[in-house]
């Protein structure tokens, strides 16, 4: 009797080993494909098409907003080494990668957002975003409103108003940004949840706020 319950446990054991090994591969597979170790241009999961911001080729757009435009959900956009001057507004499901987050900078010149996201499944990285609005709209560096499942990987955030401000947004990935010297909260979460903060600096007074 004695046996066979221990054989019965070994079985269970190998079997929740086995499920195990099968499970965890898989998840860690969907952060490696979503979001890479460099500026995010490799392993990305999509089947879409690339559109190209600024850079020498031929097609190339000269404003990242016009390239968002002219994407469809599944796409990536990749933006050139620069400064751009412009606000970004992302309502569709597509990557937006920089070439590099110290000499890739969206500055909104204190007006508005610098990027704004109401779509779900979006990835922002490799970028410093700088310079939104700070008097009558308090505007932020990334502002993520009603969208789920987003992801904002390894970019520079300094000197807006926040530096990121969720709200009604839940399930996203903030991992590993540098958050500086926003005049209000670093990162500022608002009636959401099941936020993931991983990895993140945030210097300043403001910190980071969560509220209802």
């Amino acid at each position: 009797m004695e046996n066979n319950m221990f054989r019965r446990i070994i079985i269970l054991l190998i079997t929740l080993l086995f499920i195990g090994g099968n499970i965890l591969p898989s998840a860690g597979n969907i952060i490696n494909d979503s979001v890479s170790s460099d500026n995010g241009t490799s392993n990305l999961n999509t089947n879409g098409e690339t559109l190209y911001v600024g850079g020498g080729g031929p097609g190339n757009y000269s404003n990242i907003q016009d390239a968002i435009d002219n994407a469809s959900s599944g796409d990536t956009v990749f933006v050139f080494s620069g400064e751009y001057h412009e606000n970004v507004s992302i309502n569709k499901s597509i990557n937006l990668f920089g070439e590099d987050k110290t000499t890739t900078i969206i500055n909104a010149d204190f007006h508005g957002d610098v990027i704004y996201v109401s779509a779900d499944g979006v990835t922002i990285t490799g970028f410093s975003l700088t310079d939104s609005q700070r008097a009558w709209y308090y505007g932020a560096g990334i502002r993520i409103e009603s969208s789920d499942n987003n992801i904002v990987h390894d970019n520079i955030i300094v000197n807006n108003f926040w530096g990121l401000y969720l709200i009604n947004s839940s399930n996203g990935s903030i991992l590993n940004n540098s958050i500086i010297n926003n005049s209000s909260s670093g990162i500022r979460i608002e009636h959401s949840s099941y936020n993931c903060l991983i990895g993140d600096k945030v210097i300043e007074d403001g910190g980071i706020s969560l509220q209802d």
